[in-house]
């Protein structure tokens, strides 16, 4: 398996291609201002040893913000935040009038992930599910 590095690397050019969008991000491995990152297991650092972790640090405040038990797990998180940002670029580029734009960024996710990720596909439809479950569709939101 690539390392998470080129990983993740990999994914933010596939992103930027998708969506447009060259400010896309990479996290990265530690803690860094205003810049998602992460932890491995056996990391000397690392807030939460022996898991790996999903960082951030917001005006030299570190928080650990999950925690997780498997690399795949990681990516996945880590993925998803890329995604969600060059979604929600798309989704603006595109923007339908009087619809929630969850719709468009919500619905380019899916499609994303079935195209390039399908592995976690399933995963990614329950959390839209979840999310929508305790806040609806509102299409006079615009």
């Amino acid at each position: 398996m690539p390392d998470i590095a080129s990983t993740l690397e990999n994914a933010r050019v596939r992103l930027v291609a998708l969506s447009g969008d060259t400010r896309i991000a990479v996290p990265v491995h530690g803690f860094h201002d205003d810049r998602l990152g992460y932890f491995l297991p056996d990391d000397i650092d690392n807030a939460a040893p022996g898991r790996w972790c999903v960082v951030y640090s917001d005006r030299g405040r570190d928080e650990v913000r999950e925690t997780v038990d498997s690399e795949d797990e990681l990516l996945w998180l880590l993925v998803e935040s890329m995604m969600q940002s060059a979604a929600t670029s798309w989704e603006l580029a595109h923007r339908i009038p009087h619809q929630d734009s969850r719709r468009g960024w919500f619905a380019k996710m899916a499609e994303w992930t079935a195209a390039y990720w399908p592995q976690w596909s399933v995963r990614l439809a329950a959390d839209q599910r979840a999310v929508l479950a305790v806040a609806p569709f509102d299409d006079g939101l615009g």
